[in-house]
């Protein structure tokens, strides 16, 4: 088994090697005598009835009391229609645990879209998938034409880990393909081409640290920040991430790649052939460009973070956190019911 250690003295093992290891954050853990009953924490759920799906708009959440207060009319039609009529208050609604609507909502799968709304069976699934994971888990997905964007609290803050390393691999080849830096210059014992290949192929840690002192953590830090980033900022070795920022910076990555000439497509290539890809293991027939992030000790911590990118039908962001370090199957769960939402959707809005 290949561990590799950081200054921090956090492990982060490859996902493959650490299979069959269960891992659990401590927050999401209770036990009872011999054996381990595992909770999902969900904070300020003020209600059980959560359990039951619902869509949320702002429109039905209205209250219709306002005629109650009021001293009836000589109009005895108002007077009826005001004694008939049940009032409806948002104390009898339970939590959305699917919401609609203009921004995300805490502790709900959130669509940010006008009027569009999955079926019912892909809704129960992804209600399926969030209530029976016992870890904290976040994900986001953009379209990346801007036009949809669904998640479950993507603005959560985690533990990095190796996500960091995209933002790192974009800051250097910006440099390369402005001529400020070369692929061939010795950084340390190798070239620089070689760190970012080993970097991005194995998510070699060494590597990651090599690049990040001699381009400085301050100016990748910079990066992030003028792209939009409150997370992704190197301190002092590592970084917190959130899923929308991970979004933020996979996007420049995409229209770096799109833009760069061969520097661009060198990294596309790299992220691409990048090994540990559980979504292109669940979603399988598309270009998946990704970089994964883990670590088996405290702050425990698993991430996926890609471009979905289709021949045909809308090309996506997906990033996906969880402080459950087991938790493949879940994610392959979420990711392959929102392509088939992103599915629905293209059908729907071509």
């Amino acid at each position: 088994m290949a561990v590799v250690r950081d200054e921090k003295g956090l492990e982060e093992m490859d996902f493959k090697t650490a299979k069959g290891k269960v891992l659990v954050g401590v927050a999401a853990v209770i036990v009872v005598g011999a054996g381990c009953a595992i909770v999902f924490l969900q904070p300020k759920t003020p209600n059980p009835a959560q359990e039951t799906m619902a869509i949320h708009t702002t429109e039905t959440t209205t209250a219709t009391t306002a005629s109650t207060t009021q001293k009836p009319t000589t109009s005895t039609t108002v007077q009826t229609t005001t004694t008939t009529k049940k009032p409806t208050t948002t104390t009898t609604t339970p939590p959305p645990v699917i919401s609609q609507g203009p921004a995300f909502q805490k502790n709900a799968f959130s669509i940010i879209h006008a009027d569009f709304t999955p079926s019912d069976a892909l809704m129960q699934k992804m209600n399926h998938a969030i209530k029976n994971n016992a870890f904290r888990t976040s994900f986001y997905l953009e379209s990346l034409d801007g036009s949809l964007k669904m998640g479950y609290n993507p603005d959560d803050e985690y533990f990095g880990a190796s996500t960091i390393k995209v933002a790192v691999a974009l800051y250097a080849y910006q440099e390369v393909a402005a001529g400020r830096a070369d692929l061939n210059t010795r950084v340390g014992n190798e070239t620089m081409g070689n760190l970012l290949s080993k970097m991005l192929d194995v998510s070699d840690n060494d590597a990651y640290k090599a690049l990040r002192d001699y381009f400085g953590k301050d100016k990748i830090n910079q990066l992030t920040a003028n792209l939009g980033c409150r997370t992704f900022k190197i301190a002092p070795q590592w970084a917190q991430a959130t899923p929308r920022d991970a979004a933020i910076v996979w996007r420049a990555v995409n229209h770096f790649c799109n833009s760069s000439g061969s520097t661009g497509t060198l990294l596309m290539n790299q992220l691409v052939n990048a090994k540990w890809n559980q979504v292109a293991e669940a979603l399988g027939q598309y270009k998946i460009p990704h970089k994964y992030g883990y670590t088996n000790q405290p702050p425990i911590v698993y991430a996926e973070t890609c471009l979905v990118l289709k021949d045909q039908g809308r090309s996506y962001i997906f990033t996906y956190y969880t402080t459950g370090s087991d938790a493949n199957n879940n994610l392959k769960e979420i990711v392959c019911t929102l392509d088939l939402m992103m599915k629905e959707y293209d059908l729907r809005y071509k």
